[in-house]
């Protein structure tokens, strides 16, 4: 029986990879742990007592931060380098390799930066700010290609279920895996993707248009969302709802961001006078946490992107894709007459299906993503996999620091960083829209 998940998520589960992913987030959890409720702890800490000289409130806990940050990126550096180099383990040595060699050289790589001079990370910030630019672009590239992905599935099962009807084989029941139950699914993702655009839009305009800088930012916003929504239902474009409302509601969240990231918080309108400098970080968590949860997504669906990517790469070497069509038709000319209004909105032609990485798009039902290994070997993860989660140990340090905050709370630098985010993803989501129209013969898989 064919699997009802999305093609999107049937993939071989790799439980190595899960467990330097938890090892990951155990290390973010530690650190901020410490740099929350364990300040004083540290300030007992001979090379922390520099902090007491300094008038920052949350030196110690940034310094735990950086410390952190440091030990996993260098760990994940170091296995990087031995994956490059071609050291592959079966699947049952791995794990105990992982578990009696690796966690205890992560746990002294931790415990040795305790010995660290701070003077030492007053150069590590800039280079993690550096490095942190790095992966908001890979960010970006990856909520830019999981809305297409996300797209693409949904039709692809809109499709299954065409035929299946079109032969007879419908399921029974009222809209149970049925054509109705799909384009219900497609346009209710599009409906909530609008109704989060129109109240967000709202909440911004009522919470920040007291000062310029609000107001502008909430506007553009506004004008973006709106221009790629009519641009993307467009003859000529003819990419459909559900890409652009789902970028349009990701504008939305990183225009709240950046907004609640403004120190002058004379810009806000409150019932209630501003917070005072020592009580704004606990004030503004719900930011903190949406920032953990768009970097945890981030930086699993890239990683898995980047190493699926690399070993598709290593099955198609020596080969050169020719006439290579990764459009998704609708199963006929007759179907697509009765559906004519839905295909207005879910576009008979789709295009933008190359937007995706080297893995298909509309991977058939129980296929997966990586390769099957003879004799239960490991799946050897390509350094690609383990550079990327160093970079995103580096991008911890800026992310749990608020971009290296002086008073623990938000400043210029993270709200810029954060709308120059936001226009990089509009000025990305806008060229994989036209790019494939003005060079129609160029592949931009």
């Amino acid at each position: 029986m064919a699997s009802m998940l999305p093609a999107f998520l049937q993939i071989e589960v790799n439980w190595l990879r899960g467990l330097y992913i938890a090892l990951f987030f155990c290390n973010a959890i530690f650190a901020t742990l410490f740099k929350t409720i364990g300040r004083d702890l540290l300030s007992s800490f001979g090379t922390f007592s520099d902090c007491d000289e300094t008038d920052s409130a949350s030196c110690q806990g940034n310094q735990m931060i950086f410390r952190a940050s440091f030990s996993i990126s260098m760990f994940f550096l170091m296995r990087a380098l031995l994956s490059r180099l071609g050291w592959v383990q079966p699947r049952a040595r791995a794990i105990k390799i992982l578990m009696w060699v690796e966690v205890p050289v992560l746990i002294a790589l931790l415990v040795g930066s305790f010995y660290i001079p701070n003077s030492f990370f007053d150069g590590y910030v800039p280079f993690t700010r550096v490095a942190s630019g790095f992966f908001i672009l890979f960010q970006i590239f990856s909520i830019v290609s999981v809305s297409y992905q996300v797209r693409d599935t949904l039709l692809e099962r809109l499709e299954r279920a065409e035929k299946a009807e079109a032969q007879g084989e419908a399921r029974s029941g009222f809209c149970a895996g049925s054509v109705c139950m799909w384009k219900t699914a497609f346009l209710g993702v599009c409906a909530v993707s609008m109704v989060c655009i129109g109240s967000g839009i709202t909440y911004l305009y009522m919470r920040f248009a007291d000062c310029d800088l609000g107001l502008a930012f909430t506007t553009i916003t506004i004008i973006a969302a709106g221009l790629l929504i009519i641009a993307c239902v467009s003859p000529w474009i003819e990419v459909g709802l559900l890409p652009p409302c789902a970028i349009s509601a990701y504008l939305v969240l990183m225009c709240w961001q950046a907004l609640v990231s403004n120190p002058v918080k004379s810009c806000e309108h409150r019932r209630h006078p501003p917070p005072a400098p020592r009580d704004e970080e606990s004030s503004n968590t719900d930011s903190m946490i949406a920032n953990a949860v768009i970097a945890a997504f981030a930086m699993t669906w890239t990683s898995w992107r980047t190493s699926s990517a690399a070993a598709k790469l290593l099955v198609r070497q020596g080969r050169t894709p020719q006439g290579r069509d990764t459009t998704v038709s609708r199963p006929a000319s007759a179907d697509r007459h009765h559906d004519q209004q839905f295909a207005s909105v879910v576009v008979v032609d789709v295009h933008p299906a190359q937007h995706t990485d080297e893995s298909p798009a509309l991977a058939p039902a129980g296929t997966t993503v990586e390769p099957p290994q003879p004799g239960r070997e490991l799946i050897h993860e390509p350094w690609q996999f383990y550079s990327m989660m160093c970079l995103a140990g580096l991008y911890m340090a800026m992310v749990l620091t608020d971009w290296n905050s002086a008073d623990g709370s938000f400043n210029n630098i993270s709200m810029w960083v954060k709308i120059v985010a936001q226009w990089v993803t509009i000025l990305l989501f806008s060229w994989t829209l036209v790019a494939p129209k003005l060079f129609p013969d160029r592949d931009f898989s």
